[in-house]
């Protein structure tokens, strides 16, 4: 099959700034109008900046952790280089502890549970604590040992009836049950039994240079609510380099500050690191910048043994091709597999494929889907550079309109420790606007009884019975009497194995009738309620040019 041609085109300046997807030629990147750049098909440049850049990735020598202060740019801002850690970036104090039952860090007095090691408050009457004990065992504690109620149910023989459920929680130094210390259990949520734990997290978010402050919102609201849970440094990457009394890679362990070395219990706060880096491929020099932040991020990650990290990729793409921008002010656009091959290099996928890993595609302007993108997201999941990828194809994708659905998934499944393919509808309930704004294609990492890991891919659509019957959008307007919001009658028709939904308009005098095939995927959805809320559903997905097109 012969090689791929690339077109060069001279940079247009762009009229204005857009915060939706715009057309961008396709070029090859690392070009400018003096320099064509590498042809992206061979990814000469990307392994010269794995070579130079990422050769220190996975070591602790004290050289290539990270930077030297002189190669730091120098901050016209004298008081950014003497951050200080209980100043500027403490949440919480170190010492601070979320109860299992309120998921707060209140004042009350707490229990560390002898089982799974997280607390729980407790007090007299009126306290407020999701434990109330006696005046006396407030005053004069006379246990020696607290299992918390979590656990206690979970030693439960097998099959036991909800009524014969004992809680005793309270023991002596022998193991025996000490009465009148418990009055009441205060349960408040629904995570009693299932409760957070926290645990060092990252939140990083690769932006296409330029971007609208509207890119960031997911970002700052994803960070915001991630750092209710946080007792730690919550820096840009360019800030943690700058602090010089904040750690490094090339400090000894000994020598680091002692927030570091927390202790890992599922109950203290932990770490929360976030970084927001630009990405400009349409020049050598934003090429180079963007691996050599890259790879502070990696030793910055490190350096915090931090195992559990979330990316946002924020950019727009071409409306007729997909491809999706690296250049700011429309100057210039890829294939999908070109920007993130390049975003992800090769030492990097290594590295993910070491942590826990999650990555929403946030690409405003067309649907970035052709057969060799989608081939390629599949193989970022089998390979497990990422166990979970989300993307939203919508034509005009709006980012304020993820604003609550990507922070309450990540606090479900970062915190609370919740599955993502169930937790995916559970989040979407409520969300009927989103429904109407994008459908949600979810790609996660399965392993079948081979042990082979697989992705399995589920489509997430919005359903309601006259405004998206079966997951298709009813007619707006009929072009032969010219009525809005006329398709009232929605029919299905079975004809042998195909099946159509027909959408009549009740124009005045109009016989106008639309008839959509549906996929057979879509022909295993139910048509949808009648109400105001709608319902979310769900079916797995399978490449289709016919369901991509309506997706």
């Amino acid at each position: 099959m012969p090689k791929r041609k690339f077109r060069f085109t001279p940079k247009k300046k762009a009229d204005k700034k857009t915060t939706v997807g715009a057309k961008a030629p396709r070029k090859a990147l690392g070009s400018t109008p003096g320099n064509p750049g590498v042809p992206s098909g061979r990814y000469l440049r990307k392994r010269k900046l794995d070579k130079e850049f990422d050769k220190g990735s996975h070591t602790t020598d004290d050289e290539d952790a990270l930077p030297d202060a002189d190669e730091v740019p120098s901050s016209p801002d004298d008081d950014e280089t003497k951050l200080d850690y209980e100043t500027d970036f403490a949440k919480f104090p170190l010492d601070a502890q979320w109860c299992r039952g309120c998921n707060d860090n209140p004042g009350s007095l707490k229990l560390t549970c002898d089982d799974c090691k997280h607390v729980v408050c407790y007090g007299g009457k009126g306290s407020g604590a999701c434990l109330v004990l006696t005046p006396t065992a407030i005053k004069t504690p006379p246990w020696s040992h607290f299992v918390c109620p979590s656990c206690e149910h979970s030693k439960q023989p097998p099959g036991t009836k909800s009524p014969e459920l004992v809680y005793q929680g309270f023991y002596d130094s022998n193991g025996t049950p000490i009465s009148k210390v418990l009055l009441e259990i205060r349960n408040r949520q629904f995570t009693w039994f299932k409760p957070i734990k926290l645990e060092k997290l990252a939140i990083v978010q690769l932006q296409v240079a330029g971007a609208g402050e509207d890119f960031g919102i997911l970002y700052e609201i994803a960070v915001m609510r991630a750092s209710i849970y946080a007792s730690a440094p919550r820096p840009t990457i360019s800030t943690f380099l700058l602090a010089p009394n904040l750690p490094s890679c090339a400090q000894p362990s000994f020598l680091r500050p002692t927030f570091l070395l927390a202790p890992n219990l599922p109950s203290c706060a932990q770490p929360l690191l976030k970084s927001k880096i630009e990405f400009d491929f349409g020049t050598e020099e934003g090429m180079d910048r963007y691996a050599r932040e890259m790879v502070n991020l990696r030793n910055a990650i490190d350096s915090m043994g931090i195992q559990r990290v979330v990316f946002l990729v924020v950019t727009h793409s071409d409306p007729d091709t997909g491809d999706i921008h690296f250049a700011p002010e429309n100057t210039g656009a890829e294939r999908l597999e070109v920007v993130m091959k390049t975003l992800f290099t090769p030492a990097t996928e290594d590295w993910l494929r070491l942590r826990e890993t999650y990555l929403f595609m946030i690409v405003c302007g067309s649907k970035p889907f052709t057969t060799d993108a989608y081939k390629y997201l599949q193989a970022l999941v089998t390979s497990r550079s990422f166990e979970n990828i989300l993307l939203f194809p919508t034509v005009c994708l709006q980012p304020h309109e993820l604003s609550s659905f990507l922070p309450n998934l990540l606090e479900h499944i970062l915190f609370r420790h919740e599955a993502v393919e169930p937790m995916i509808p559970v989040v979407l309930k409520e969300l009927s606007g989103l429904g109407l704004h994008t459908r949600i294609l979810h790609l996660g990492l399965h392993v079948d009884t081979r042990g082979k890991p697989t992705c399995h891919a589920i489509r997430h659509v919005w359903t309601h019975g006259t405004r998206r019957p079966w997951g298709l959008d009813a007619p707006s307007y009929c072009s032969s009497c010219k009525s809005i919001k006329s398709f009232r009658g929605v029919e299905r028709i079975h004809r042998g194995r195909s099946v159509y939904v027909q959408f009549k308009c009740y124009g005045s005098n109009c016989k106008n009738v639309i008839t959509i095939s549906l996929t057979p995927a879509e022909s295993k959805l139910v048509r949808g309620p009648r109400d105001a809320y709608g319902d979310w559903q769900q079916h797995e997905f399978q490449w289709d040019e016919e369901l991509l097109e309506r997706f």
